[in-house]
């Protein structure tokens, strides 16, 4: 039996869980992450995450623009406009079949009336 424990293939068996339990064993004390960078391989599943709802953003109107005062008017004395006299005047009152006068002028074109001799009106324009 001590034959076989000499010879080579159990030696390197021996050799090989000599080796694993060490890198075990350094696999235990060192906890830290791998850091490689690895460039190749293939994924599956989602390449994102799932959806999440995300609030609107709130809404803040613009403060109101404010606005300098118009400008004050000049301190001059400006003359009113000059005015103007009545038109034209009539004073008499013409009625189809008659023309009469009238006791105050009136413009031109506007309407007026007569009487007629009955008690009633005639009514006619200004010319």
């Amino acid at each position: 039996m001590m034959r076989f424990l000499r010879s080579p293939s159990f030696r390197a068996g021996r050799v090989m869980v000599l080796g694993a339990v060490a890198l075990g064993a350094l696999a235990i004390a060192h906890p830290k992450p791998a850091e490689a960078w690895w460039r190749g391989g293939y994924w599956y599943g989602p390449p994102v995450p799932p959806p999440v709802y995300y609030a609107p953003r709130p809404y803040y109107a613009a403060p109101p623009v404010y606005y300098a005062p118009p400008p004050l008017p000049p301190t001059v004395y400006y003359p009113p406009p000059a005015s103007y006299g009545p038109g034209p005047t009539a004073r008499s009152c013409y009625a189809s079949p008659v023309v009469c006068p009238m006791e105050v002028p009136r413009p031109i074109g506007v309407g007026c009336y007569c009487s007629d001799g009955a008690g009633g009106r005639v009514w006619g324009r200004t010319g």
